[in-house]
């Protein structure tokens, strides 16, 4: 047993990590292979039961941890609600009328990118095959477009649940993190571009009709109004980092409610979606697995101090730690709260002890990035599947052609 205690820190954090990966195949329970991964990390690096539920009760009644939980409902809530009133079926109709097809293929997958809808590339699927008036573009090609260009923005896109929780685990700024990934989304565009979009002939189909830029005001509002707030009302943003933004959300769902009215019935079916609530659930425990990655060990120390002091001793870079370890949790899990739930409180940490802002950042990116290829090429993905469904592509023959893109990022 003292053997077992005392194997290397590194080792027991990447055995709990590959136990996650292990229990979510098996069991199909992202929360549930957390959780399993959790206690294994807790017990092994020495904690008692009583010190476990400690750590993990201040973890999850931290003000800011609640204030993410509430962020995830209404984000998944707001994107019901566009969808029940037609608000971005509105807005990618827009499109076809204005831009050749060539362009409405990246255009119309990267609006709906915009929000994040679980299995959204199922929703912007028939809008890609819409465009190929002539169907003189094969569905495989048609398939990678849309799912690519469906997760362009997810590298900083702050409605994101996955980067608001890496700005929470690195302890960044949100514009801090939106800047740095902004270059990430062009490397991205132009990648598809090349590999993929070049490859359909450009033609132009006109339909005419007015260019509706009043779909994007939700979008529009959440951004202004989480802006706006954190500058004129700075105080709020001392109460909690997400306060700002969740008065972003909530002034777009009031909008759309007042423009577009849904019944009590549909708002039923949005509020008490199981999968909304599995999705906080997945939240909650992510942030109680961080907690002990950067509790206080029993007998001293940090776990995460060890873990540095480990990978120094055994000569293996840490830029190779800091690729490899997103990408797996990304590929395994298929979700970006997975991903960054399970890499980020190891990775950032390999930062170093008082890391600098540029250091912390560039590497909270490189690590998003990482991660979110191995989402991209993970055969768990949901808009990887649907899209495959849709097209009645293999998903084999789809995963070959991502090879490209995913090197451009």
């Amino acid at each position: 047993m003292e053997t077992l205690l005392s194997a290397p820190a590194l080792l027991k954090v990447l055995v709990s990590l590959g136990l996650i990966l292990l229990t979510n195949r098996i069991s199909k329970s992202l929360p549930l292979a957390i959780v399993t991964g959790t206690v294994l990390l807790a017990f092994w690096a020495g904690h008692t039961g009583e010190s476990f539920l400690h750590i993990a009760w201040n973890r999850l009644s931290e003000r800011d941890n609640l204030f993410l939980i509430l962020i995830i409902f209404l984000l998944i809530w707001m994107s019901g609600q566009m969808s029940k009133t037609g608000i971005m079926s509105a807005l990618v109709a827009s499109f076809q009328s204005k831009v050749s097809n060539r362009s409405s293929m990246a255009l119309l997958p990267a609006m709906v990118g915009l929000l994040p809808m679980p299995g959204g590339a199922l929703f912007s699927a028939p809008l890609v095959d819409d465009c190929d008036t002539e169907k003189e573009v094969s569905p495989l090609l048609k398939g990678r477009i849309n799912y690519w260009f469906r997760h362009i923005w997810e590298y900083w896109w702050p409605l994101y649940a996955g980067v608001l929780l890496a700005v929470e685990l690195s302890g960044l700024e949100i514009y801090h993190f939106v800047i740095a990934g902004v270059p990430v989304t062009l490397f991205s565009a132009l990648g598809g571009w090349f590999f993929l979009l070049r490859k359909v002939e450009k033609k132009t189909h006109r339909k005419g009709g007015q260019f509706d830029l009043s779909s994007l005001v939700p979008v529009l509002l959440v951004v202004t109004v989480y802006i706006l707030t954190d500058l004129i009302f700075p105080v709020l943003g001392k109460v909690s980092k997400y306060l700002p933004i969740t008065c972003g959300i909530l002034t777009a769902i009031t909008y759309l409610q007042i423009r577009k009215p849904l019944p009590w019935a549909a708002w039923k079916k949005i509020i008490f979606s199981v999968k909304t609530l599995n999705l906080a659930i997945l939240v909650a425990v992510i942030r109680v697995y961080g907690a002990f990655i950067e509790a206080p060990l029993p007998a001293g120390g940090f776990l995460v101090d060890l873990m540095r002091q480990e990978l120094e001793q055994t000569g293996i870079p840490v830029l190779t730690m800091v690729l490899i370890i997103p990408f797996i949790a990304g590929f395994t899990t298929g979700i970006a709260l997975g991903m960054v739930g399970a890499a980020f409180p190891i990775v950032i940490h390999l930062a170093g002890a008082d890391p600098t802002t540029a250091q912390l950042l560039s590497t909270a990116i490189l690590a998003y990035a990482a991660g979110h290829i191995g989402q991209l090429v993970s055969p768990v993905h949901v808009c990887l599947i649907v899209t495959n469904e849709y097209f009645e592509t293999s998903l084999g023959s789809s995963l070959k052609g991502l090879i490209g893109p995913c090197l451009s990022i």
